[in-house]
């Protein structure tokens, strides 16, 4: 009998208030996404037509077969992104039938991403929300899946040995994984088998590797497990078997006399006597209790929360709003060199240390004087540190959403030291306007011409990892079906021909020069060489064909290495190889010139 192992406090439901925070951040991603989508092409239905044409982002297989949806096809899925980013805030946030509501979420969450992330190449973010989709099963859908897996049909006795520890040990483990409770165990003394099993009439009794079938059936999640075992994994199951078996006769436990209970058994778990609701997990419970008699009841802590958040908020935001917001000019200095900002950040603070008053000061006391083991009460302190980050957390992020999304722009937030540092060196930042407000609607990428020591033009960044051959420069955007970038090389590619990035470009010299170190041959070392810009526009409604090629050297650059060039004059005499021609017919040299 297991019943008391486990002790009641740890099967009652886990409050934080981080649930809170990350159902309010996945209902920031998409009301946000889908607020920012205000362009003409996710109005008409064409936006996912001109993202699936964007190469440096579209994974290789859809770049083959996106010709193929039809124009029904686009719009449709265009319109379903827009629905469903839509409606995801509201059932997050629906008080009204919450699981169903849940539910769905989960369902159009995954439907989203994994859309997205076998289309695109995003990183993380894709998959990175199919698993946090998970965080909002609820308990009703665990006993759903508890319903449907614990069926009668695979309820089973298993028939051990009276005489055999090892029997005895194997069915103490056994019981231990049953959490379905469909094993029941019976000591057989006329047993021939030392494990047998049989259904609950006593019927169709069988042994050996079949017993053990029906036994893994009866797990949790054991059929599709039990189903492998016979099947493909059959040759596995049967050389576990055989080495347990092996097992228990090396240790000599295939016979013993008795095989009884450990003397004085004990539950291995236990509530505190008396105080089953007395621990971190029970804090509300205790808090309510405490309230009871007091003016206000509950709702005391609850305005403890608020007094503590609104004071902190107040200590940062309200001194820089009063200054911004003002019509006419206040005055900064105050009295006794006391300024806006002291004022509003001592006043702040005042009223959060009235609401911490009403929030710390029962905790203190439920540590003080309830019964409970020092372990549980240290257990209670970091809950309330980690509520306490989390809350500051939340702030951080909530300052950096009304600073960074378009929509919050107009308010002109101001954004402390504090909040900022959060939010940026914690990497919680709350740009959600992804392909807003219009989609991407032209393509480009980084060719680089670079000449090698023996006389060859090539793309340093061409380099396979596995046959480490250098391909050379490919100017053909017009007909490129995905770079087959990942997120990082094709982040990197669009971000380092801006302006604001130039600071980058002395790396990425040092990174060609260094080639040959990544493929070995020393032929490879780069002599000379010219970035370009390479960009054109995606195919119109109704069109598979980019059009509006164009090319922008953004830098040159030479190897300061004397050796390097040496090398290369004694090489080929000094002379360039001819250019590799564009689409156009022209060389990148005469689109430059043209320019």
């Amino acid at each position: 009998n297991r019943a008391t192992d486990i002790a009641a406090w740890r099967l009652q439901p886990h409050v934080t208030i981080v649930g809170l925070f990350i159902v309010l951040q996945l209902a920031a991603i998409y009301f946000f996404n889908v607020v920012h989508k205000t362009g003409p092409n996710w109005k008409n239905g064409t936006a996912v037509h001109y993202v699936l044409y964007v190469d440096r982002m579209v994974t290789p297989l859809f770049a083959e077969i996106r010709h193929l949806a039809p124009n029904f096809l686009q719009i449709f899925l265009t319109k379903t992104v827009l629905a469903a980013e839509a409606g995801l805030p509201v059932a997050l946030i629906s008080p009204l039938a919450r699981v169903w509501a849940k539910r769905l979420v989960v369902v159009f969450i995954n439907f989203l991403h994994i859309g997205f992330g076998s289309t695109f190449v995003l990183g993380p973010f894709a998959w990175a929300l199919c698993c946090f989709s998970t965080l909002l099963i609820s308990t009703e859908d665990w006993e759903l899946v508890k319903r449907v897996m614990k069926r009668v049909s695979r309820r089973r006795i298993v028939h051990y040995r009276a005489d055999s520890a090892w029997a005895f040990q194997t069915c103490r483990l056994l019981k231990r994984i049953d959490q379905f409770e469909l094993l029941t165990f019976e000591a057989d003394d006329d047993a021939k088998a030392w494990l047998s099993v049989s259904k609950v009439d006593g019927s169709g009794r069988v042994e050996g590797y079949e017993a053990g079938m029906q036994i893994v059936n009866a797990w949790p999640a054991g059929p599709p497990l039990a189903f492998a075992l016979r099947t493909v994994l059959r040759p596995v199951g049967m050389i576990f078997a055989a080495l347990w078996g092996a097992l228990g006769r090396f240790l000599g436990y295939d016979r013993r006399e008795e095989a009884e209970l450990p003397a004085g058994y004990q539950p291995e778990l236990r509530d505190d006597a008396g105080q089953p609701i007395i621990d971190g997990h029970f804090t509300i419970a205790w808090l309510k209790n405490y309230f009871a008699k007091r003016s206000l009841g509950f709702g005391q802590f609850r305005l403890g929360i608020w007094l503590t958040l609104g004071g902190f908020l107040a200590a940062i935001y309200l001194g820089p709003m009063l200054k911004k917001k003002a019509k006419v000019k206040i005055e900064d200095q105050l009295f006794a060199g006391l300024t806006i900002d002291d004022a509003c950040m001592w006043g702040g603070i005042l009223v959060m240390l009235i609401g911490m008053h009403f929030v710390v000061r029962p905790l203190i006391i439920m540590n003080l004087k309830t019964p409970a083991l020092g372990a549980r009460k240290w257990t209670r302190m970091t809950a309330g540190f980690r509520e306490a980050f989390a809350m500051l957390m939340f702030v951080g992020a909530l300052n950096q959403a009304l600073v960074e999304l378009w929509v919050a722009r107009p308010l002109k937030m101001p954004q402390p030291e504090l909040p900022r540092l959060l939010a940026h060196k914690m990497r919680y930042l709350q740009g959600w306007f992804m392909f807003s407000p219009n989609p991407v609607m032209d393509d480009g990428t980084i060719v680089v011409d670079a000449i090698t020591v023996d006389g060859r033009r090539v793309d340093p960044f061409s380099v396979d990892t596995y046959d480490l051959k250098l391909e050379a420069p490919r100017y053909d955007l017009l007909h490129a079906k995905s770079f087959k970038y990942n997120q990082i090389w094709s982040d990197y590619f669009n971000r380092i021909h801006m302006p604001g990035n130039t600071v980058f470009r002395r790396p990425m010299k040092e990174y060609m020069f260094a080639l040959p170190e990544r493929t070995g041959n020393p032929n490879d070392a780069i002599v000379k060489g010219a970035v370009y810009w390479v960009h054109d526009m995606n195919p119109k409604w109704n069109s598979t064909d980019s059009y509006g090629y164009g090319l922008k050297e953004l830098f040159k650059f030479s190897n300061p290495d004397q050796e390097v060039q040496r090398q290369y004059r004694e090489n080929t005499g000094g002379e360039d190889p001819p250019e590799i021609p564009l689409p156009n017919g022209k060389t990148p040299s005469m689109m430059v010139a043209d320019i």
